[in-house]
């Protein structure tokens, strides 16, 4: 998972990413070629966990 806004292209000017559709709100998932329910249960079991809060 990353952040495109903030990490891949935090050199590149504002205003070409938002000619872009780059925001501060995009998340890039990359994923192998794993089942597809597989996945889909693995975001909905992180963004459930999430809501718990963060542990650091």
């Amino acid at each position: 998972i990353t952040f495109p806004y903030t990490q891949t292209h935090v050199d590149m000017p504002d205003e070409e990413k938002d000619k872009r559709g780059i925001d501060e709100y995009l998340i890039r998932l990359s994923v192998g070629i794993e089942d597809y329910n597989d996945i889909e249960a693995d975001i909905i079991q992180a963004l459930e966990n999430s809501k718990v809060g963060v542990i650091s």
